[in-house]
């Protein structure tokens, strides 16, 4: 138990503590406080805070407190004197006091925030009472606008809190002091009131007494911690206590059943409006690219926005240009958001962020800072600090807890811009190059080898390839949805790529084109699969690895193809075809003829067709591949299909079906089951076509490929609008494949497609 008040409250608290122990003499065993209270009918609260001497209680709770614990009647009333004391002595305290309107002045370039400013609301005043009374906590990143709003938001409800309005700074992330004292902000907030704190009171009692019975709003702004908190807060009463912290004081959250607004960057159009109120509409209008550039820069932070604005508004005749010319360079944008002030100076607000920091999650910082894609997974954090994923995850929790870095998703990491750049800035600063360069390889060669897993379970029918050596610690995700995981780490990869690009990291490069086939294939995505593999094979040729070399022809070759560029992709197929022969691989020579089939398709040369899908079943046969040799079957039974020849198309492409059924292999089934509607629909029997096209969309769907699911709409809604009575399902899935070939770039395919439509 803490040490008891001095004054009335204190010989109070002395008399039924020492009960207490007489009663565990007596009976053998100390009463607990719910001993306790069950027997004098309060709530164990409210008798703990009795007996610590935190609250300064009514006279007949005292007198059946003391009855509770077997006091004489002399020492009943003794206690009743010493409460009715102790009551008197607050009242005196709180008589005549003076209302305070202590809040900081109203955030005159104020907008936006209406959704943040009603969520406040709600929490502080639920179901629309008028009574506020409890702890709120808004939390978020250094230069988000907490106190900008919460101040705004407390002069809004001013008459919500008739008794007075009063504001500390608690000093939590300065860039100098050390957090204000708990009994120092006491003291200051008691000030507020009038009250002054004599050599033997504790203002921690007294500034509780004080706003118990009192509607009034507390702001403890800027906080370190939980335990800095703890004691301002009023307890059960009137009072409002609003607490602002770059910390999500999860502690209070837990303990007392706090709220939480967690305060993210300001969208684009609020941004905007920010500069707006400071600068004027026209000045903005007069230049809508830097407008965009200086809004786009300043990613959503009151306090960039700010600075950005007084700068401007001190150089009112400056074009917006020149400030946008310097916040468009990473390299000065930092130096641009700044006034040359402590409180005006980004830098300075993110440095004190890394006061309460530990060394390692410190540490940590400064190396995800330097990944090059807007987001880090667990299993990558994990190989750039090189420690295990349960540690890793651990000190992600403790950038996570004081805004550093958040959670888009389940382990997935982000820094925002502006904090990116000044932890990167203290990186350079910090570290060695090498430890820099080192921990982003680690990162890329993770993404790699989960991109690799994630493709070897989208397609395992493929031969697989021999990857970059991992290093020891490098940990690798292995994803059970692989397009879940592609969704998400997309972009990362990408960034990826293109910084091992940057590095002539060659066979890094292409063999993360190489894993990212599938997924762009199946999403559709045929400008970015192109982009990928312009670096892959650019990156292979200037490895000088040959069967690499081979290897990407193949690949880019039948992304040409896909997006219907069937020159230039007969071009690389014939170079992955030289390349496959001087090698003497049987292998990728079967695989270039299953291209070249797909090409000459393209082009309309069934003729061309027929003869390398031939050539390419006969060398799958040969190696002993039945799958393979099934996906050849099935093309050559297309292309059969083209030419007239339906008996011999149903023949193949149904032994074909066999064998997919026969080995599980859902995206062969789903493909054969196509081309069996094609065969279906050219033997004039729509109604087999039509359940062939059902059953293959129904499997495309399930596997996630959009591309294959827009031709297949397409061919069925064909089908049905020679139907009778099924025009309106011919319309839908005509319209669902031209959305799909609109979002997927393929604007031959669109235009077919578009009179149909009307």
């Amino acid at each position: 138990m803490r040490a008891p008040p001095e004054g009335w409250s204190g010989e109070l608290v002395d008399l039924l503590r020492r009960l207490r122990h007489e009663a565990a003499a007596r009976d053998g065993r100390m009463p607990s406080m719910r001993v306790i209270a069950g027997a004098s009918g309060y709530s164990v609260g409210y008798v703990n805070n009795v007996f610590n001497g935190i609250r300064t209680p009514a006279a007949d709770a005292v007198e059946a407190m003391a009855s509770a614990l077997g006091a004489s009647a002399a020492e009943v009333r003794r206690a009743r004197f010493y409460a009715e004391q102790a009551q008197a002595a607050a009242q005196r305290r709180s008589t005549s006091r003076p209302v305070p309107h202590r809040l900081p002045p109203d955030p005159g370039a104020f907008a936006g925030r209406e959704h943040e400013l009603d969520l406040l609301t709600e929490a502080t005043f639920p179901r629309g009472t008028r009574d506020g009374s409890r702890v709120v906590i808004v939390t978020g990143i250094g230069g988000v606008g907490k106190t900008w709003l919460v101040v705004r938001w407390g002069r809004r409800h001013a008459t919500r809190f008739p008794d007075g309005q009063v504001y500390v700074d608690l000093g939590g992330f300065t860039s100098a002091d050390e957090p204000m004292p708990s009994e120092q902000a006491c003291r200051t907030l008691l000030a507020a009131f009038g009250v002054r704190v004599g050599d033997r009171e504790d203002p921690e009692v007294l500034y509780r007494d004080l706003v118990s019975t009192r509607r009034v709003l507390i702001v403890l702004d800027n906080a370190r911690d939980a335990a800095q908190v703890a004691p301002l807060l009023s307890g059960e009463g009137a009072a409002t206590v609003v607490v602002t912290s770059r910390d999500d004081l999860s502690e209070i959250v837990l303990r007392r059943g706090a709220g939480v607004l967690r305060l993210d960057p300001m969208s684009p159009a609020e941004a905007r409006a920010v500069l707006v109120a400071r600068l004027g509409d026209e000045r903005l209008r007069a230049d809508e690219r830097s407008a965009r550039i200086v809004v786009d820069a300043c990613g959503g932070l009151p306090l960039a926005l700010g600075i950005v604005g007084a700068r401007a508004a001190l150089h009112a005749d400056w074009p917006l240009s020149a400030l946008a010319a310097e916040l468009a360079d990473s390299g000065t944008v930092l130096d641009a958001l700044s006034t040359g002030t402590l409180e005006g100076n980004l830098r300075s607000v993110f440095a004190s962020s890394d006061r309460p920091l530990r060394a390692a999650p410190a540490a940590l910082l400064r190396l995800l800072s330097l990944v090059p894609g807007p987001e880090v997974g667990l299993a990558a954090a994990a190989s750039i600090a090189g420690r295990p994923l349960r540690t890793t995850r651990e000190l992600l929790r403790d950038l996570e807890r004081v805004g550093l870095v958040r959670q888009p998703a389940p382990d997935l990491y982000a820094l925002h811009d502006l904090v990116r750049l000044y932890w990167a800035e203290r990186a350079a600063h910090d570290m060695p190059s090498t430890r820099r360069e080192t921990a982003v390889h680690r990162m890329t060669l993770s993404l790699l080898y989960g991109a690799y897993h994630a493709e070897r379970r989208l397609a395992a029918l493929r031969a697989p390839i021999v990857l970059v050596p991992r290093d020891n610690g490098v940990l690798a995700d292995d994803p059970p949805d692989p397009l879940t995981w592609f969704d998400r780490e997309y972009r990362n990869l990408i960034a990826a790529q293109q910084h091992a690009a940057d590095r002539a990291r060659h066979r890094i490069v292409w063999q993360l084109a190489w894993c990212l086939d599938n997924y762009h294939y199946r999403r559709g995505m045929l400008t970015q699969h192109s982009e990928v593999w312009q670096r892959g094979l650019a990156s292979a040729q200037a490895d000088g690895d040959t069967p690499a070399v081979a290897l990407a022809e193949l690949c880019y070759g039948n992304v040409c193809t896909r997006a219907g560029r069937y020159v230039e992709a007969s071009g690389h197929l014939a170079r992955a075809m030289d390349l496959a022969t001087r090698l003497g691989d049987t292998a990728s020579l079967a695989q270039v003829h299953r291209a070249m089939s797909m090409a000459a398709e393209g082009r309309g040369d069934t003729e061309a067709a027929i003869e390398h899908a031939t050539a390419a079943l006969r060398l799958f046969e040969d190696l002993g591949e039945p799958l393979w040799s099934a996906v050849a079957r099935n093309a050559l039974g297309e292309e059969l299909a083209r030419s007239g020849d339906l008996a011999g198309a149903r023949e193949h492409c149904t032994a074909s079906l066999a064998i997919h059924r026969a080995h599980q292999n859902r995206s062969g089934e789903a493909a054969t089951l196509d081309s069996l509607g094609i065969i279906a629909r050219a033997a004039n029997e729509p109604a087999a076509a039509a359940a062939f096209f059902e059953e293959a969309l129904s499997i495309y769907r399930e596997l996630g490929n959009d591309y294959s699911t827009a031709d297949t709409l397409a061919r069925l809604g064909d089908v049905l609008a020679d139907t009778p009575g099924r025009t309106a399902e011919a319309e839908r899935c005509r319209r669902d494949a031209y959305d799909l070939y609109r979002a997927q770039h393929r604007t031959v395919e669109a235009s077919r497609l578009a009179p149909d439509l009307g």
